[in-house]
């Protein structure tokens, strides 16, 4: 995994959502400031267990 800021985590995409005029789909990775994944919970989940399952699973990382 990548070295990311203090501030910046990683949650997998549940469901399709556009946030900021960017789309996202489900199992793709989204890289953002913990308050930004705050906003989407129940459209992302930030567990561990979540992000480890798609990165094993050829995940798209996207940067918000």
């Amino acid at each position: 995994m990548s070295k990311k800021s203090a501030g910046i985590k990683q949650a997998r995409v549940l469901c399709a959502f556009t946030f900021n005029g960017v789309e996202y789909k489900p199992d793709q990775i989204i890289e953002a400031d913990q308050s930004v994944l705050g906003q989407l919970i129940g459209n992302v989940d930030p567990s561990p267990d979540a992000v480890q399952y798609v990165l094993d699973n050829s995940a798209t990382i996207i940067r918000a």
